[in-house]
């Protein structure tokens, strides 16, 4: 009964989330910190009726594991706010105990494994909906990194004539051949990932529509004074009323904001998967 209560409060708060993502590009403070208390408030209700520590501890370690990778992913600049504080709620309310076999545990495999499917697809979208400008910037960086280009190349050269070298070993040969195919397309997913944050994900905004934790991607100097830029991780409510003042003076114009996909539906994506298959690796394993 208490865990079919924990995984439908989940369910609640990802399909609302998943909603406001999808909408705003956004997720309201309001929605994760009522998943954070949710999942923390039943799992101590619980243990205190049933006379039984570990749920509240299991809630704890799962916010602290989704913590970590929240850290992770937000100052990598990979997510933003509202989604590593989603993950968080989600982490509260399923809990990580020692097993594989755990709902938290199996939520983190799926997520990473929908999340690197789900994030690829939509840059491709992106790359095929907006081609003229992501064929513009793919050749201005493969430009730029020419050199890395050719060390890239060089290297998976090197890597398949070892195969070759020592084809006797079948072990070895798939695993040379692996990493040679490897090396290479590491660069080249590099390139397209780059190429779709700088044609697709960028946008030139006024400071008026900015709203907290956007993320600047260029730094806004006037007078020699630094105003805001990326280094802030998330532009904040006083550097959101400068650029607007500033703006109103005629100092500044646009400010360029980098903008992100609507990432919280792969939550929901790796909720459903861990619903229907559990912990994926064991799978695997």
């Amino acid at each position: 009964m208490f865990e079919t209560i924990i995984l439908s409060v989940a369910f609640l708060f990802l399909i609302v989330a998943s909603y406001t993502d999808f909408k705003s590009r956004e997720v309201p403070d309001w929605i994760n910190f009522a998943a954070i208390a949710s999942g923390l408030g039943l799992r101590l209700l619980y243990s205190v009726f049933s006379w039984d520590y570990h749920f509240f501890v299991a809630g704890v370690i799962g916010f602290a594991a989704a913590y970590l990778l929240a850290c992770i992913m937000f100052y990598s600049g990979q997510w933003g706010g509202g989604d590593s504080k989603l993950l968080m709620g989600v982490g509260a309310l399923l809990g990580v105990e020692l097993s594989l076999g755990t709902k938290g545990f199996a939520f983190l495999i799926a997520l990473i494994i929908v999340g690197a499917g789900y994030g690829l697809l939509w840059s491709v979208w992106l790359a095929l909906n907006n081609w003229k400008g992501f064929v513009r910037e793919a050749k201005s960086i493969l430009f730029e990194m020419s050199a890395l280009h050719r060390l890239s190349l060089g290297a998976a050269i090197v890597i398949l004539v070892a195969a070759f070298v020592v084809r006797d070993d079948v072990f070895v040969f798939v695993l040379l051949l692996f990493l040679s195919v490897f090396v290479v397309l590491f660069f080249y997913l590099f390139v397209f990932v780059k190429a779709v944050q700088d044609s697709c994900l960028m946008k030139w905004v006024v400071p008026q529509r900015l709203t907290e934790g956007d993320w600047i991607a260029e730094d806004v100097v006037v007078s020699r004074k630094r105003i805001a830029g990326p280094k802030d991780l998330g532009v904040n409510k006083e550097q959101i009323k400068q650029l607007i003042l500033l703006c109103r003076r005629g100092k500044i114009k646009k400010v360029l904001l980098k903008t992100g996909i609507p990432f919280v539906p792969s939550f929901l994506l790796a909720f459903l998967l861990m619903l229907w298959k559990g912990n994926v690796l064991l799978l695997f394993l």
